[in-house]
């Protein structure tokens, strides 16, 4: 199954939720202006993991994709891909 981008944020973390929705609103404009009949459906959640749960600054998590999908593979290995992904995770961040 082709998955999006994913982002996650402590339930307690207010500035990683904001962060969270900010790189995911980034990823999604990004997605329109690139490839505007793929459509996006990433998503944002409060998750309790371990890695949020123990960081002390503001935080989120990010599930690129499903590496054993062709299409997420052919994202997650070009160069040119990569690129525009952390373009848009770091607009998301501003």
């Amino acid at each position: 199954e082709q998955t999006d981008l994913f982002f996650y944020y402590h339930p307690d973390d207010k500035q990683g939720k904001t962060l969270a929705n900010n790189m995911h609103e980034s990823m999604e404009n990004g997605y329109k202006k690139v490839n505007k009949n793929r459509g996006y459906d990433g998503t944002v959640t409060a998750r309790d993991l371990h890695m949020l749960r123990e960081t002390k600054v503001p935080s989120a998590y990010i599930e690129l994709g499903n590496i054993k999908h062709p299409t997420d593979q052919k994202r997650l290995f070009l160069s040119a891909n990569r690129q525009l992904i952390s373009e848009w995770l770091f607009d998301g961040m501003k």
